[in-house]
């Protein structure tokens, strides 16, 4: 069986064959711990030209996922944005957060690439209009490539009752759908992919499988507004080879991260 490093550079491999710039890759999930393979991915794509520090990327999400580890793991879905950024990545906003450790607010603190709001402030029943506003502005000041990561339990609980770790005070749908028409909206960001992931099978109701889909058409829907007026133009670019892989996760990770193995 194909250890964790191993099956990271297979998905790294196999993401790599979208990220040409022909195509607008949307990746479903599953563990949130598919964003580091797909960070490294995205370096093939033309508008980052193997420099990820190009590439700013979006989180939805109620966890930080700025662990050095959990459980002795990594490469845990909890250190998912964590591990994206040492693959590389050169820029993080978060919004929705509401669940982190004291490491993980030590880095948001002391991380010049991290721009985290928090749910306690986007959220507030007096302020929180304030604090959205400003998440809504930092989205169009992003400018260059950026990859949209949308962990499904960024929305509150009651909206998502079957993913994986749900939390109380999330976003509400409408906030996930600004977010969407906002940064896709944005002239100086180019969304070159996107994620939705953390869905889990709800057997007594179709919500949160339901929400998820609608979030990610919405995506997709913005997308396509992105390419009929400009703000999305596909790259003249060949297809990358199924031969052409690497073992980036493997080499680089192997010998620091040794409990992922």
């Amino acid at each position: 069986m194909p250890t964790l490093l191993e099956q990271l550079d297979e998905m790294a491999n196999h993401a790599r064959t979208f990220m040409t710039g022909a195509v607008f890759p949307l990746f479903l999930g599953g563990e949130h711990g598919i964003l580091p393979p797909l960070v490294h991915a995205a370096r093939h794509h033309p508008e980052v030209d193997g420099d990820l520090s190009k590439l700013t990327l979006v989180q939805l999400d109620a966890h930080a996922d700025l662990r050095s580890s959990l459980d002795g793991e990594p490469f845990s879905h909890a250190c998912a944005a964590a591990r994206a950024l040492d693959v590389g990545a050169g820029r993080l906003l978060q919004a929705g957060i509401r669940a982190y450790a004291k490491e993980e607010a030590e880095r948001m603190e002391g991380d010049d690439r991290i721009t985290s709001f928090l749910a306690k402030s986007t959220q507030h029943p007096h302020h929180g209009a304030a604090a959205w506003s400003a998440w809504l502005e930092a989205l169009r000041s992003i400018e260059g490539p950026v990859h949209l990561t949308l962990d499904i339990d960024g929305l509150d609980g009651t909206l998502v009752p079957a993913t994986g770790t749900p939390v109380p005070g999330g976003l509400s749908f409408w906030q996930a759908v600004e977010t969407i028409e906002v940064l896709f909206g944005n002239p100086k960001a180019v969304v070159i992919s996107a994620d939705v992931n953390e869905i889990a099978v709800q057997t007594d109701s179709p919500l949160t499988q339901f929400t998820a889909a609608s979030l990610a058409t919405r995506i997709l829907a913005h997308h396509v507004l992105a390419r009929r007026e400009g703000r999305w133009v596909q790259a003249d670019s060949q297809a990358v080879s199924e031969h052409a892989s690497d073992s980036f996760f493997q080499t680089t990770f192997g010998g620091e991260f040794s409990a992922s193995s």
